[in-house]
């Protein structure tokens, strides 16, 4: 008799009609009792159902399925017929997840719902299978013996082999017939888990994930290994059914879309089954899940397999791994229903029986590498390091020498930022690697006496980095913070012609990502600081360096440390990114266009613009694509988009806005660009105030800088349609954000105005985050506008004031608007003063570089800017 896939945990019924039903998909080999841990960790409205295929645990007597679509369909229609009204989480562990995204589908195509589909360490559907030659038994058992999941002596058992090896092969083999060249995205909530220690699915290849949705997406760390679902059950299940981050509304990277997302280039992935010493390498994870962790005597992690629990649904623990000794599971015990152990259950002949050995799904496959499965089926894209790992994509430059250290002159800006630039902290959409820049800092304040402090994240090697130099004697005021970030955006997607990470220095240029935004920055602070300190100074107030780790994208940044740690909010003002030195009218930038050239004005920012994340849909109907018809949803989606383009809201500059072109308008030496100002700023209608401000925008040398400051933006982030060579597809998305000023345009008559503007050729949402209305998203946007300008009436101000005249005499220096949002809004959202400052005369070529290709800043620019900065700090020493 064929028995169910399903076997319902969680409550006396088995499930809870009407709650959060999570469907838990096992790794290779494996089967639901790989989760056991699970069912204590539960939240009171959820329950689990455990995925249990042929030919292994209670259905080991059955022949195993290995095709993927035959597995998926028949999860799906038994979710179909046992849980109508429930609210669906499919959750699929290394291959598992795979199988789950197949499922869930199944299920939206048969018209059943799925609120979330959680991917945990596995790979995506366009790195696995594509039609591989045959996987044979010696593939299995190599796989088995090259991941190190159990000690060799019980491999070579005959009958424990017997036991152990079909359902390996069966998963083997399924993931080596399938082929997700075409799978598409599919219209739900989307979380891709990577374990921190996961040595066979790195985390890039777990962001690819987000390419197959068109809904909120959010790719989440959990820490352990290949299998920390069983490591650390609580934080897996919790990262799996716990609401969606609010990153950039969506879940998803500030950049659009999943950075890293889509079809892999040309990443190496693992071997095949016996290539290269298969996905992990000789001594790949041991299984948490199957008993005691020895290490062998070369050092080499393996799982002791030998009598793991029976399935939980019957009571079993499924093991509780990892700490359990031959004391206990190598004795021959099993779980008993409390977890505690429980007596060896002998078969017929008082020997194992298959279903007691196989119990918890291996403890083998709790520690069989699932998406291993995948990568053994794969052929590399690149070739193999030793050990199975991947070659990387592009050599990165290397860093300074001595392991991160930096050997240069610490108050040389040009060194410093060649050397922050060659770490790569790119932040994919969770937070950047910032642990070997911050030791570098720490280096360079250390040596020169000044106290440090790393701050650990959840994340790991995502650090915060803090260096104070204190006042002599009583201090006259709170702390100066010069906050920076660490982190950088990525450089993927557009082609670069220099190198994002060498820190080129070329025809007066400093190229690479983060050059301008924001290591120029940190490194004008850092080298102006330590000057001071090299000189003895003697400041009146401490004076903090700060580098934020999470500033473009992640959860972890200055919002979070002030909740863990509020005292750091006791500052007297923030120095921060922001505002711009701009030089005059039509200047290339110094001699070349290489640097800067007559400096005009020079502006300090007090307040942030703000953001709503808005997307589009249009829709017709899918068909093939020998039967095209008028009105497909992706032209639809083009007009619509084109009519969004068009849109200009009024010019309505604020009261920032203002003062900094009253003083433009004195500054420029280009008459017509005056008068142009001076017409908009007098403006007694709206018409007029429109005509004069669009004239201000098309004499302006740096256009898209000025637009922005004038009124609210849209800018276009990301697109989704498609997802078969011959298929029309019936729907297309587009995401866009629009800008607010404080003091501008009502985000929700912006809204509004925006869906009249579309009419019914599409659908205009606003992305909230997950568990927030529309109107709560836009109401808390209303909030964050209402926040008032930082004061010019500060010591900190006025010393930026003196410093202007001092290092560019002649030029304006003036209160302004910042187009951008930066993380020191906290901070002014506490009363605290907080100024935005890049110190350096730009041209528009440089700005537009900017998160761009080919980012760069001036030579020339960097050090006059830095010179600014240390004259700033020199306003703050003390006075005899």
């Amino acid at each position: 008799m064929t028995e169910t896939w399903l076997r319902h945990v969680g409550t006396r019924e088995g499930r809870l009609p009407g709650g959060t039903l999570a469907v838990c998909f096992p790794p290779t080999g494996a089967h639901g009792a790989t989760f056991a841990d699970w069912r204590g960790a539960l939240p009171a409205d959820t329950s689990l159902a455990l995925v249990t295929p042929p030919g292994r645990g209670h259905r080991i007597d059955e022949e195993a399925v290995t095709d993927v679509a035959a597995y998926a369909e028949s999860v799906a229609a038994e979710l179909r017929e046992q849980a109508p009204g429930t609210r669906l989480v499919l959750i699929g562990v290394s291959l598992g997840a795979l199988l789950a995204y197949e499922t869930a589908r199944r299920l939206l195509d048969g018209g059943t719902p799925v609120a979330r589909l959680c991917a945990v360490a596995g790979q995506a559907p366009c790195d696995v299978g594509g039609g591989r030659a045959e996987v044979t038994l010696d593939d299995a058992r190599a796989f088995v013996r090259d991941t190190a999941l159990t000690d060799p002596e019980l491999l070579a058992d005959p009958d424990f082999e017997e036991v152990l090896l079909p359902p390996v092969l069966a998963d083997l083999r399924l993931a080596a017939a399938y082929d997700g060249s075409g799978a598409p995205a599919l219209p739900v909530e989307l979380i891709a888990v990577h374990a921190t220690d996961d040595p066979h699915v790195p985390e890039p290849d777990v962001r690819r994930w987000t390419a197959y949705t068109t809904s909120r997406s959010a790719v989440l760390p959990v820490p352990g290994g290949h299998y920390a679902h069983q490591e650390n059950p609580q934080a897996a299940l919790t990262t799996c059914l716990d609401p969606l981050p609010g990153a950039d509304g969506d879940g998803r990277p500030g950049d659009g879309g999943g950075a890293g997302g889509g079809r892999p280039a040309d990443g190496g992935r693992p071997g095949g089954p016996r290539g290269s010493g298969g996905p992990g390498g000789p001594g790949g994870p041991a299984s948490p899940g199957g008993g005691g962790r020895e290490r062998s005597p070369g050092g080499v992690g393996r799982a002791v397999l030998s009598v793991p629990g029976e399935d939980p649904a019957d009571g079993g623990s499924g093991g509780p791994g990892g700490d359990a000794g031959p004391g206990r599971y190598g004795t021959g015990q099993e779980g008993a229903p409390d977890g505690s152990p429980g007596p060896y259950r002998d078969g017929a002949d008082g020997g194992r029986t298959r279903r007691s050995v196989l119990g918890t799904g291996a403890a083998v496959a709790a520690g069989l590498v699932a998406s291993s499965a995948a990568a053994t089926a794969t052929a590399p894209k690149a070739t193999a390091a030793p050990g199975g790992a991947a070659a990387p994509k592009v050599a990165a430059a290397p860093v300074p020498p001595g392991g991160g250290s930096f050997g240069g002159d610490p108050t040389d800006p040009l060194a410093l930022a060649v050397a922050m630039v060659r770490h790569d902290t790119s932040n994919p959409g969770d937070g950047a690697v910032t642990l070997p820049h911050a030791r570098m800092l720490r280096g360079l304040f250390e040596g020169a006496g000044v106290r440090t402090e790393i701050v650990p994240t959840p994340k790991k090697d995502n650090v915060h980095f803090f260096a104070r130099v204190p006042a002599h004697g009583e201090p006259r005021a709170k702390p100066l913070v010069l906050l920076g970030h660490s982190d950088v955006v990525p450089a993927t997607g557009d082609t670069w012609e220099k190198e994002p990470f060498a820190g080129l220095v070329e025809d007066g240029r400093l190229y690479g990502r983060g050059a301008l935004d924001m290591k120029g920055v940190n490194a004008s602070f850092v080298a102006a600081l330590l000057r001071h300190v090299k000189d003895g100074a003697r400041f009146d107030r401490d004076i903090v360096f700060w580098s934020d780790c999470d500033e473009e994208q992640g959860p972890h940044g200055v919002r979070w440390l002030l909740g863990e740690q509020p005292e750091r909010a006791e500052a007297g003002a923030v120095l921060t990114e922001g505002g711009w030195v701009l030089d005059q009218q039509g200047g290339q930038g110094g001699q070349g266009g290489q640097g800067a050239g007559k400096a005009m004005i020079a502006t300090l920012t007090c307040n942030d613009k703000r953001s709503i994340g808005l997307r589009v849909t249009a829709s017709s109907y899918a068909t093939h694509t020998s039967k095209p018809f008028r009105g497909q949803a992706l032209v639809r989606l083009g007009h619509v988009l084109e009519l969004l383009d068009g849109w200009r809201p009024h010019i309505r500059p604020n009261a920032l806005s203002r003062r900094y072109f009253a003083e433009l308008a004195e500054a420029t030496d280009d008459r017509a660009f005056g008068r142009a100002i001076r017409a908009m700023l007098e403006a007694r209608t709206e018409q007029a105030r429109d005509r004069a401000g669009e004239e201000v925008v098309r004499l302006s040398a740096t256009p898209e800088l000025h637009h922005a400051m004038l009124r609210s933006t849209t800018a276009f982030t990301g697109s989704r349609a498609g997802y078969y060579p011959s298929i029309v597809p019936g729907t297309a998305t587009a995401e866009l954000r629009v800008a607010f000023l404080p003091g501008g345009d009502d985000p929700g008559r912006t809204v509004a105005e925006l869906r009249a503007l579309i009419g019914d050729r599409a659908e205009l949402s606003v992305v909230s985050k997950p568990g927030e209305t529309e109107k709560q998203t836009v109401e808390q946007l209303r909030r964050d506008l209402s926040v008032r300008d930082s004061s010019t009436d500060t010591d900190v101000f006025r010393a930026w004031q003196r410093a202007v005249r001092r290092t560019h005499p002649g030029v304006r220096a003036t209160a302004c608007q910042f187009e951008a949002s930066t993380s020191a809004v906290p901070f002014r959202e506490k009363g605290v003063p907080v100024y935005g400052i890049y110190p350096f005369t730009v041209t528009r070529e440089m700005t537009r570089r900017m998160h761009g290709t080919d980012e760069y800043i001036s030579v020339e620019a960097l050090r006059h800017g830095t010179e600014t900065v240390h004259a700033l700090l020199g306003e703050l020493r003390r006075r005899p």
